[in-house]
């Protein structure tokens, strides 16, 4: 039992006021500080918890975890101590009333259930990023106070494992065996099915946990709670939440998100806490832009999804691809690939585009002759092939009149007829190219993924430069009519707008903020992505601003992301009489997917499979004799990252290194092939190391802090760790220095003196270092003496370059350019000098920031060949007859 503590009643320096509350985890006081004066709250352990020393032991252990977390939406623990056989916990006092309380007063508005997800949410991203997982979050563990909530008894359901209470809509059911396999720890409503089965449990069980939560606080209902303790587990084993409770003003993407975190399957579930607040924050975004006026769009888009069932497949006559000259009727269809084909979905560019006429689309698709571009005529069952062009195809759009295709094949944009004649090169892209729109002039204006607008002509030629952002990315161009100006999105970071560019004056300014893939309908409307969402408003094209607040006109559209940002494509299209097309976001969960495989490729770019099974392959080194790799390898299910080790020269499979829920990159081995260094999210975040035969334990060698630390090379004589510090939130061009740390018992770190930012290598014999920089704007190899540059420096690459890696000799330096791959000569006696960049082979290679390839002693590039989706009938096309109809409905204009 507990024993009741008086006003008055010292334990320590603390002096007991006046009691608070109680429950399965001890009564709570309201105490004084004496030594600071002020006041806490203070509970008490129960007897039978606080008497097993193993219990106590882990109690202690985990306190003092919790006590680590600092953060504006986590009680504060103070303290921990005991006396006269009596156990508590010192903790901040906090003024307000639980969320359980001010639920039973019914749902909360949308506004304030959104708001305190996002400090749930923000509150146990600290806390899992620290190694900490809550195991009871509830509405009892949540308090309401003025500046926001506070998460209470962080961690105490595995510190404290108690027997089940009575209410168990909020007390703890745990068993007294403590955090062992088949034991209980969470309240049964709000606990996730791992832990009902008593199974282990990471940082996606307070996911769970967190979906149940803002559930009700949506619904003012629990997800699962049932007449007794058996009841609610079961519902939580088998059972769903009444979705149908979710009001129709909830945004589709948190309806979503919270089917994400109430996914039975761990691994299916929601992968990191932060995903679902950024979610959050997006849905209150989204919120605001749409204001109440205008929300009857929701029964609206409810009503056409009801129609589009009903009507099913609509004749794909030529008589109803334009709109009737009298009352035109909107109508929908959907798409399926042709016999033998299957779509295939690219993880970050458009695959589909529609015609100017609206009479044609183009895709790509998986045939018996491979990956291929494809065009079909709406009027007709059967596609074309127009060819696979040697490389990865991607991004295809149309000319003005529909008589081309315009594409991107490996690093090369190209054109070819829609009758299937041979393909003309364009340009060689200067980077990765992101959106691409064929101009009334007769020019193709294209994005980057990492740098500006380029023109050039479609008849070929070398591409201008029409835009130098500063640190952000222009993607996504589209014409506005006249071809006087362009419209794109503008990406900094995780944040994007859109913007229109005069292409006469020069002037740029921001339409919409917050949005990305602008497209231009002929009624006056601007489209933009916007949280998963295509947003329609009024545009005017003579003063190039909006008009009028926008409002969601197609919901449920594929948006792809370029890479962590989730700021990429969306694949849809629009034709100038009125037809939309579209790829559903649902595509995704169907068809066969395809995860990359590592190739060894010959100088001349010809491929040899390693036989190794395919995964989601990412940053790998090689040890300096060739014959081990070390890789990441993502798990898409679960967000995480670990290393991976192995040999790839005798097909043995390769084995998982590093196990830890956190993230685990950029791998890099010790001179002796003994360890494998690596970058780490665990325990706050660092750099670890590990013996690469598996035996031992993860060593920590840095820890981060207010900067980043990322392994780059161990120096040729095994003595240091080279790795970048780059303060965080910043770029890395600007807030990024080299140090190196030594790998001796003594452990010194120095700072280093390297002008380079990122993705440096060492030479053989360890005299000179490569790495690429922008300092000129582009990316560029430069290579300068190592460890003392001395001010020289030398640039390598003429017109863009990165990730350069030395060959075995030193002899050669390769670099990459878009998909490219270059071998530079290089002289070191009696001075340092190089030969021009001879080109070696081009292939659809997967590669991003870091380096994502290595070359071995023989010459061969190991190298990781992308994966794909291929999306078979269960996943058609949508295609809307005469949509400019709803959309002028949705959003009226003046035109």
């Amino acid at each position: 039992m507990l024993m009741a503590l008086t006003s008055g009643t010292r334990l320590g320096s603390y002096e007991i006021l006046s009691p608070i509350g109680k429950g399965g985890m001890g009564e709570v006081y309201r105490a004084n500080d004496t030594r600071l004066d002020r006041t806490v709250a203070i509970k008490v352990v129960p007897e039978h918890l606080a008497k097993s020393p193993e219990r106590k032991q882990r109690f202690e252990r985990e306190a003092k975890a919790i006590s680590r977390l600092n953060h504006p939406h986590i009680c504060t623990l103070y303290d921990v101590g005991e006396q006269d056989g009596v156990d508590y916990l010192v903790m901040e006092y906090i003024e307000g009333e639980t969320l359980a309380e001010r639920l039973k007063k019914g749902a909360l508005p949308l506004d304030k259930a959104l708001e305190y997800g996002i400090q749930i949410a923000d509150g146990l991203d600290t806390a899992h990023r620290a190694g900490i997982v809550h195991r009871d979050l509830k509405p009892g563990n949540v308090m309401l106070t003025t500046p926001g909530v506070k998460l209470l008894d962080f961690g105490l359901a595995k510190a404290l494992a108690v027997d089940s209470g009575t209410n168990f809509s909020e007390s703890p059911t745990m068993t007294s065996e403590g955090t062992r396999a088949g034991v209980v720890l969470g309240t049964p409503s709000y606990m996730s099915p791992e832990q009902a089965r008593g199974e282990g449990v990471d940082p996606r069980a307070d996911i769970w946990s967190f979906g149940c939560v803002v559930y009700e606080m949506l619904t003012g209902q629990a997800a699962f709670t049932k007449n007794t303790v058996s009841e609610t587990l079961a519902s939580v084993l088998t059972g769903e939440p009444d979705w149908a409770a979710l009001a129709p003003t909830a945004p589709p993407a948190l309806r979503i998100m919270l089917r994400r975190c109430m996914e039975k399957d761990v691994n299916r579930r929601l992968p990191h806490i932060g995903a679902a607040r950024i979610e959050l924050a997006d849905a209150t975004e989204l919120k605001k832009r749409a204001p109440a006026s205008t929300r009857w769009w929701r029964p609206l888009l409810a009503g056409v999804a009801v129609l589009a069932v009903v009507l099913g497949i609509v004749w794909l006559s030529k008589d109803r691809l334009g709109p009737s000259e009298t009352n035109p009727s909107v109508s929908r269809a959907s798409v399926d690939p042709s016999p033998g084909e299957s779509w295939v979905i690219g993880p970050h560019d458009p695959d589909i585009a529609i015609s100017p006429d609206g009479l044609q689309i183009a895709y790509i698709a998986r045939r018996d002759a491979g990956i291929q571009l494809v065009v079909r005529r709406l009027d007709e069952f059967e596609s074309k092939a127009l060819g696979g062009f040697g490389g990865f195809i991607r991004q295809p759009f149309f000319s003005p009149e529909g008589e081309w295709i315009g594409f991107v094949a490996g690093n090369v944009i190209k054109k070819v007829a829609v009758d299937g004649s041979a393909a003309v090169t364009v340009c060689v892209l200067p980077r990765y190219l992101s959106g691409a729109t064929w101009a009334p002039d007769g020019t193709i204006i294209f994005g980057t993924l990492n740098g500006g607008l380029f023109r050039v002509p479609s008849a070929g030629g070398e591409p201008e430069q029409l835009t130098n952002p500063a640190g952000s990315a222009h993607r996504w161009p589209t014409m506005l009519p006249g071809g006087d100006a362009v419209l794109f999105a503008s990406v900094l970071g995780a944040g994007s707008d859109v913007r229109v560019r005069s292409l006469t004056s020069g002037e740029e300014k921001v339409v919409v903020e917050g949005a990305t893939f602008p497209l231009y309908a002929g009624t006056g409307h601007l489209l933009y992505v916007a949280a998963g969402v295509l947003w329609g408003v009024a545009f005017d094209v003579e003063r190039l601003e909006v008009v009028g607040d926008a409002v969601p006109v197609v919901d449920g559209v594929m948006i792809k992301g370029p890479s962590e940002d989730g700021l990429g494509a969306a694949d849809i299209g629009i034709a100038s009489n009125g037809t939309l097309l579209y790829r559903p976001s649902g595509a995704k969960e169907s068809g066969e997917i395809r995860a990359p495989t590592l190739v060894w490729v010959d100088r001349d770019g010809t491929e040899e499979s390693l036989n190794l099974e395919p995964r989601e392959y990412g940053r790998l080194r090689l040890t300096g004799d060739g014959t081990q790799i070390a890789v990441e390898v993502d798990d898409a299910d679960t967000g995480q990252s670990n290393v991976w080790v192995g040999r790839v020269d005798d097909g043995t499979p390769l084995s998982q290194l590093t196990f830890d829920p956190a993230r685990d990159s950029y791998p890099v081995w010790t001179t002796d092939g003994q360890h494998v260094i690596f970058g780490s999210e665990r325990e706050g975040g660092g750099v670890f190391w590990k013996r690469a035969d598996g035996a031992g334990s993860v060593e920590r060698l840095l820890r981060f802090d207010a900067y980043w630390r990322g392994p780059v090379f161990v120096t040729q004589d095994g003595t240091g760790l080279v790795y970048a510090r780059i303060r965080r939130g910043t770029s890395t061009d600007t807030e990024s220095t080299h140090r190196v740390l030594s790998l001796r018992d003594d452990r010194t770190d120095e700072a280093l003196a390297l002008h380079s930012h990122f993705n440096a290598s060492i030479s053989p014999d360890g005299r000179w270092v490569t790495y690429i920089s922008e300092e000129t704007g582009n990316f560029e190899v430069y290579v300068q003496p190592f460890p003392n540059p001395s001010g020289s420096k030398w640039r390598i690459s003429p017109s863009g370059g990165r990730d350069p890696v030395w060959s075995r000799d030193g002899r050669e330096l390769f670099y990459l350019r878009e998909n490219t791959m270059l071998a530079v000569r290089v002289i070191t006696e009696p001075s340092f000098a190089t030969e021009p960049a001879v080109e070696l082979f081009d292939g659809p290679y997967v590669d991003a920031s870091g380096r994502y390839y290595d070359v071995a002693p023989d010459g061969r590039f190991l190298m990781i060949k992308p994966g794909w989706l291929s999306a078979g009938r269960e996943a058609p096309l949508r295609i809307v007859f005469n949509w400019f109809e709803e959309l002028k409905r949705l959003v009226p204009t003046d035109k």
